[in-house]
Formats: structure tokens, C-alpha cells, sequence
């Protein structure tokens, strides 16, 4: 048998391009293992800022809604770009949001890490207002206002609009988050394709369109306007959806302390009611069920952060109008108030801090329909088996609350609907008072009261701002009679004092 020849072993030959190139490759997947297990990690991280004062934290502080509201924050920031034609070129400022120097989210948004960057509304969004006094002059931000042109409606109805169309496409949505955060990894672009912007787009479904899809055969929030209570009424208490409008505007949360030791010195054996309509009767109820109705979970509520803006909201004051007194006028305006204004609304009145029936005020009853005594039980009983929080001191009272005025001012227009756009007209009888204005300038009115509101037409106004119509249900401007009788002189007097408190 002929003895096969081995193979002859080949040589080894070291090559300096191979080792660079296999060097190069290892290195490569090294780079991409790492990268990856980086952001896999950061998928599991969860911080948020620390914020030195109590201000600031009210500002951008997270309420624990960022888990399952939050949006993320690359992603949100570059919705406006991704939709144009949903959204002017404002951007988000179209919307009412205000921007600090330094900061790429605005006042009343949390930015807090949990897997990535999310943003998430906070209690200041509806509470953080803006004013100037002249066309040109710059705009001054006072916290604890009543947010004056936040059109949190059409915010919703874009981010709807925008997340569930087609220009919603991973391919677009990368693009421009590449663009706009050019340090974005590759891992993180792969993790947005292959399960953000798909879980985006159905959790918007479910938070957004769903939720609020009531709301189209209703009459338009407009700026400075919510209905804050008929979403957690149909959502989260699952009311049944009634046809009711609670369409109000947004209120004014400064003095707190000064009116809770007010309410004990006028009223000693009375409840201490807070909202427009006295719903509530404890301070820590109200600031929990905000934060309820902004999409704070149970189990994301920690007692610390409420305790914190607590703190904040009883240190919280009305600011001064930056107005030239007369102080003859004011006199004479001091005297009317006395006369016309001051049992329900001084410190000294009788009626001041109670709740006036809603037959003798005459103002719009929506709001009162709309608190039903199904919802008031059914928020009594919202509570968790741990304690966590429970509500207990909602009531169900037609009637309004009458209100010490400091800071009145500012917070026009005027009712709790808004639906008298100045002092002025608001001391005039309820057929003199306009039909329909606009809402959602900045300029404040330190004459007359109030915003500037100059009149429109609902069926043609195009903008800017948003032309408010009081013929639609919930916007009457009716009732509130008291000082309709002054004279011109006596009303022009009576203004000018009220500016000044």
C-alpha cells in the first residue's frame, strides 16, 4: 500500500496589516458591546435634579407622573419639527409654555431620568403667568399666578395629532433627534426604532386621544382655561360621561396662609373652603388631587414632594401692581369698595371666605353641574389599602366662594369662567358686558382691569389669541350684580383701587 504524503505544514507568516485589521474589528465590537451595555444600563437608571430652593422645585420639580405620562424628552422636543404643518413656528411657546434663559424645556415640565430623559407636566404649568406692560416691554413671570395664555387643549390635541399621523415615522423621528441631539448614540437611536416610538405611539393613544376624546363636542377650553375636574371624573374615578361643561379658569394659588388665618378669624366654626366653588375644605387634599388630576400614580406619590410644595404654596404672596397711584382716586375707590364690595370681599366682611349661594349670585351653573355628588363620593372613597392618601373633605355645595382680592390685578379675565375679559365691565349690568373678546395676551390693562381683550367675531376671528364666546355652553357672563350701579366716575374710581390691593 503506497504511503500517502503528508501535508506539508504550512509556515507562519506574522503580517502586520492582518493584526491591525483583526485589531480593528475586536476594537470595533468591543466599542459596540460597551456602548450598548452603557445604554442598557441607562435603561434601568432613574434620577432627577436636585433643586436648591423650594421656587425651583415647584418650577421643574417631578410630582411622580413621569413613569407613565412622561414623554420622552429627545422625542418631545423634536415633535415640532417632525409635525410643522401641526404647529406654528412658535413651537411649544405657541402654547402658552414659558421658557427660562437655560433651559430647553419650560416652566411647569419636570425633566427627570428614568431609562432616558422624560418630561412630564408639574403642578407650575398651570400656575406660572406672564404679563407686560406695554407692547414692547419685556415680559416679567410671576409663580403662583393663574396661567394666563397655557392653551393646554390644543397642546393635547397636537401631541395627539402629531404622535398618532402619519409624519410619526421612526425614519423622521431619528432624523430629527440626530439633528437636534447630535451626541444621541446609535444604541439609543436602535432602542427609539425598535420600541419607544412604536410604545409612544399607542400609550399616546391611551393617555391623550382616548382620555380626552369627550372633549371635541364641548366648547373649547381656550387659554387660561381647564376643565380640571371632568378627566379624573370620567378616567381615573370612571364616572360615567355626562354632558357636563367645567370649563374654568385657571386660579390664582399665591396667600394661602393669610387666607386660611382670615377664614379662623371671620369664621371660627366654619370650614376653611378652597376652589372656585368651595369643593374642598383642606388645603392637603387640594394639593394632592392637583397633582391627581396632572397624572400622579399611587405608586409614584412620595409625601415629601407634596410636603415640599406645600411649604412653598403657604409662603407664597400676591405681588403688587406696578402701577402709579392716584391717591385721591384710590380714596374715593376705597370708599365704593366699602360700600359695594367689602362684606364679601374685605377683611372685615361677614361674607367674606363663605360660600354665596349660587341662586343669589346668578353667575353660570355649569360648574356646579358638573361636581356632582356621584363624583364628590366617588373622590371621598379614592384611596389606596396602604394609606398612602385618601381624600375625605370634598363636599357638594351649589355656591361660590367669595374671595379676599389681593392680587386681583392679575387675574383677569374675570369669574370663575372667565367670562368678563375687565373690572370694568365686570361692574357694569350683564348686558353692557362684552359678548365676546379675546383671550390670551400678555398685556395687562392697569386701567380698566384685566388683559388686553379687544373684540371679535367667533365665526371669523382667526387670532392671535383666542376669540372667547359667550353664547357657548358654560361661558354666560351673567350674575355678579354687586356695584352695577355706580356711575362712571364711581366705577373708574372703584378699579383704580382694586389695582392697587
Amino acid at each position: 500500500m503506497a504511503r500517502q504524503n503528508p501535508r506539508p505544514r504550512r509556515r507562519f507568516r506574522f503580517s502586520w496589516r492582518r493584526a491591525v485589521w483583526n485589531g480593528l474589528k475586536i476594537a470595533v465590537l468591543v466599542a459596540i458591546l460597551v456602548t450598548g451595555w452603557q445604554t442598557y444600563v441607562h435603561l434601568f437608571e432613574r434620577s432627577e435634579p436636585e433643586y436648591a430652593t423650594d421656587e425651583e422645585f415647584f418650577k421643574y420639580g417631578g410630582i411622580g407622573n413621569e413613569n407613565d405620562d412622561g414623554l420622552p424628552f429627545k422625542i418631545w422636543s423634536v415633535l415640532p419639527a417632525v409635525c410643522p404643518k401641526l404647529i406654528g413656528p412658535q413651537g411649544y411657546e405657541q402654547f402658552g409654555f414659558l421658557f427660562e434663559e437655560g433651559k430647553d424645556w419650560p416652566v411647569g415640565f419636570s425633566k427627570n431620568r428614568i431609562g432616558f430623559d422624560r418630561v412630564a407636566i408639574n403642578c407650575a404649568v398651570c400656575h406660572s403667568q406672564r404679563y407686560k406692560l406695554s407692547p414692547n416691554a419685556t415680559p416679567v413671570t410671576v409663580i403662583g399666578g393663574a396661567a394666563n395664555r397655557l392653551d393646554s387643549q390644543n397642546y393635547l390635541r397636537f401631541i395627539s395629532a402629531c404622535v398618532g399621523g402619519p409624519d410619526f415615522t421612526a425614519d423622521k423621528v431619528i432624523a430629527a433627534v440626530s439633528e437636534r441631539f447630535p451626541e444621541t448614540s446609535w444604541f439609543e437611536n436602535l432602542l427609539y426604532r425598535v420600541a419607544v416610538i412604536p410604545m409612544m405611539r399607542d400609550a399616546t393613544l391611551k393617555t391623550v386621544t382616548e382620555r380626552y376624546a369627550w372633549t371635541w363636542d364641548r366648547p373649547a377650553w381656550g387659554p387660561g382655561r381647564v376643565d380640571p375636574f371632568n378627566p379624573v371624573k370620567f378616567d381615573y374615578l370612571r364616572q360615567p360621561i355626562d354632558a357636563t361643561v367645567g370649563n374654568s379658569d385657571i386660579m390664582t394659588i399665591w396667600n394661602a396662609t393669610e387666607k386660611e388665618a382670615l377664614s379662623k378669624k371671620l369664621h371660627p366654626n366654619q370650614p376653611i373652603y378652597w376652589h372656585w366653588d368651595g369643593l374642598s375644605s383642606d388645603l392637603w387634599e387640594v394639593i394632592l388631587n392637583s397633582a391627581f388630576g396632572d397624572g400622579t400614580r399611587k405608586n409614584e406619590y412620595k409625601e415629601e414632594t407634596f410636603r415640599r410644595i406645600e411649604a412653598y404654596l403657604r409662603n407664597l404672596k400676591s405681588p403688587k401692581a406696578p402701577m402709579r397711584v392716584d391717591p385721591a382716586l384710590r380714596a374715593a375707590g376705597e370708599a365704593a369698595f366699602n360700600r359695594e364690595c367689602a362684606s364679601c370681599h374685605g377683611e372685615t366682611g361677614a361674607r367674606t371666605l363663605t360660600l354665596i349661594p349660587a341662586a343669589e349670585i346668578g353667575t353660570d351653573d355649569n360648574r356646579l353641574k358638573m361636581w356632582t355628588q356621584a363624583a364628590t363620593d366617588a373622590y371621598n372613597k379614592y384611596d389606596d389599602e396602604k394609606g398612602r392618601w385618601n381624600f375625605e373633605n370634598f363636599n357638594n355645595i351649589e355656591a361660590y366662594l367669595a374671595q379676599p382680592l389681593a392680587g386681583v390685578w392679575l387675574a383677569g379675565p374675570y369669574l370663575h369662567n372667565g367670562s368678563v375679559p375687565t373690572l370694568d365691565d365686570l361692574l357694569k349690568p350683564p348686558a353692557q358686558r362684552p359678548r365676546s373678546f379675546v383671550r390670551g395676551f400678555e398685556e395687562i390693562d392697569l386701567v380698566r382691569g384685566g388683559y388686553a381683550a379687544p373684540l371679535c367675531d367667533p365665526a371669523s376671528y382667526q387670532g392671535p389669541g383666542f376669540c372667547y364666546d359667550t353664547a357657548q355652553q358654560g361661558n354666560k357672563p351673567d350674575g355678579h350684580n354687586y356695584g352695577t350701579g355706580l356711575s362712571e366716575a364711581e366705577r373708574r374710581a372703584l378699579v383704580h383701587y382694586l389695582l392697587t390691593l
